[in-house]
């Protein structure tokens, strides 16, 4: 319902906390996929919250944030995420998800260090600090900069939007009361 719901209302953005507790696993990956799908086709924004993602989840997502205590621990591609800690010199359990992996990074009670390594950021600060220089910081910089640089406070985009919404609005009405 809540899927058809944001469908009707033709959300731009759209954010999820925790939707898929309580699901049994087909019917997360339904949600989950039934998700992708609208976004992809739609072209809106999707930000959610899941816990616990297996494999098969975690495979719909193009981009993962992963907080440590309120600090940017990773932001950028999911499939470059288990990556970026495995060489940081953290290592996955035996059988364990890339999700928990991830989570399992800042839990200092839960986290391995790769044998041989021998300095590793372990602090919120520390792994935040490391994100910041990485490539991936640098990128989502840039990113960032750009986006303000080509849309915030830009009055021809501001313009566009609104006829675009009034356009949206009056197809609306009409279509409303032709019923």
């Amino acid at each position: 319902m809540s899927i058809a719901e944001t469908l009707a209302s033709r959300s731009c953005i759209t954010a999820w906390d925790n939707s898929t507790r309580g699901l049994d696993f087909s019917t997360a990956l339904e949600f989950i996929r039934a998700l992708r799908t609208a976004t992809d086709i739609l072209r809106f924004t999707s930000i959610l919250s899941l816990y616990p993602a297996g494999e098969s989840l975690y495979k719909h997502f193009d981009k993962i944030c992963l907080l440590y205590e309120g600090r940017m621990a990773y932001f950028g591609p999911a499939n470059q995420a288990k990556k970026y800690f495995m060489d940081m010199g953290y290592e996955l359990a035996n059988r364990q998800t890339t999700a928990d992996f991830l989570v399992s990074v800042t839990n200092p009670k839960c986290r391995i260090q790769r044998a041989g390594v021998t300095s590793i950021p372990r602090t919120a600060a520390e792994i935040a600090n490391h994100f910041t220089k990485s490539q991936l910081g640098h990128v989502n910089r840039a990113d960032v900069e750009s986006y303000y640089s080509e849309s915030v406070g830009n009055p021809h985009r501001a313009s566009v939007f609104m006829e675009s919404a009034q356009a949206e609005h009056a197809k609306g009405f009409k279509k409303a009361s032709h019923i």
